[in-house]
């Protein structure tokens, strides 16, 4: 197919779709277009956060987070096809924690990614020897969380301050406690004499504000039993401040290992179904979030990067949020090649009809640069 200009008219486009989309079967599904519509309330629950963030929780504002929750939806991102050099609008996205659709997106993306190098881990510690200290055990999966003690007031628990020293002090207080574990305890190495972490013990873990404010830490980890009360001890050393640990154990296979994986990736990713108690408690927490990754990852299970990108911790990337490997070119079919630009204002894709195929309206025309 030849090269077709950006500013192609509108109708002959048009005709061009309905060639491409009547082709699709229902045996082999098409891949996703550039555009899939929010739900009502997940802009209404966006403007309500994002106006409590341009007007300051407690004297916080984050006014970036704030456009961006607002323009979520609304503005654009120009796309250009690779292969005919279609041009298209596709929904710009915030991608904050509290965001329905952005979390959801984000979930679904980090669980997939995890779960790959999950796979590969699997595969390797059928050949782990073991390497822990006394007799050899069996290591499993298993799902902790770990809690913190909150103030009996609810609503102290939002002022983003505090509840930021709370995300930050449960993030700080698990690399201690994973040292304090058989898990992640220190070995000296017999033939080196230097010291090394464990070789096949492995976690994922990510944190939690509950809707009543309560910090919760969730782990899912690999290595050998421990009883309910050593880690309750341990965690409550490396808090500072007593606190309850619970251990729920993962079935065992592949579907029971990523069944555990997304219960665990869901607290960091979940965001709102819809508006907590208020908006302000929402933008507290995007608040109390800020600048910090949504999930860690450590032990064995470090060293296995399927991908270049992977790294200890994992947070939402952009092709996360536009699916832009999924998507596909409505003329020519091209899957997952896109040229990016930049962003564009919601003045012009109300300009352009809506998102999709761009019509004769150059991206400059009220865009703006990402």
């Amino acid at each position: 197919m030849g090269t077709i200009p950006h500013s192609i008219a509108s109708g002959k486009l048009r005709k061009k779709v309905r060639e491409a989309t009547s082709l699709e079967t229902r045996e082999h599904p098409a891949p996703r277009a550039p555009h899939e519509p929010d739900e009502p309330e997940a802009y209404q629950h966006r403007d309500a956060v994002a106006a409590k963030l341009f007007e300051g929780v407690n004297g916080r504002r984050w006014a970036a987070r704030g456009r961006a929750m607002k323009d979520c939806g609304r503005a654009a991102i120009h796309v250009r096809c690779n292969g005919c050099r279609t041009a298209y609008l596709v929904p710009y996205r915030c991608g904050a924690r509290t965001c329905p659709t952005c979390s959801r997106k984000s979930a679904a993306a980090i669980s997939a990614r995890i779960e790959a190098r999950i796979t590969v881990l699997e595969r390797q510690m059928k050949s782990e020897p073991w390497d822990g200290s006394g007799p050899s055990r069996s290591r499993e999966w298993k799902h902790l969380v770990l809690t913190c003690p909150a103030t009996p007031d609810v609503e102290a628990r939002f002022d983003p301050a505090a509840l930021e020293k709370s995300v930050r002090r449960v993030r700080n207080a698990f690399g201690r406690f994973w040292r304090l574990t058989c898990w992640g305890k220190q070995m000296r190495d017999p033939l080196t004499s230097k010291k090394r972490s464990r070789r096949d013990t492995s976690y994922v873990a990510s944190e939690e504000i509950a809707p009543r404010g309560m910090v919760h830490l969730h782990v899912l980890l690999l290595g050998e039993y421990v009883p309910q009360w050593e880690l309750q001890a341990l965690w409550s050393k490396a808090l500072g401040a007593k606190a309850i640990v619970h251990v729920t154990a993962i079935r065992r296979g592949a579907a029971g290992v990523a069944a555990g994986l997304r219960e665990v990736l869901k607290y960091a990713t979940k965001g709102e179904k819809r508006a907590r108690s208020s908006s302000r408690r929402a933008a507290a927490v995007e608040l109390a979030f800020r600048n910090i990754k949504r999930v860690s990852i450590g032990g064995a299970l470090r060293n296995d990067c399927v991908r270049p990108s992977d790294a200890d911790d994992d947070d939402t990337q952009p092709e996360d949020l536009h699916a832009s490997r999924e998507m596909h070119c409505l003329v020519c079919g091209e899957v997952g090649n896109w040229h990016w630009g930049g962003r564009v204002d919601p003045a012009v894709v109300v300009r352009n009809g809506g998102y999709g195929p761009l019509a004769a309206i150059p991206p400059s025309g009220g865009g703006e640069a990402s």
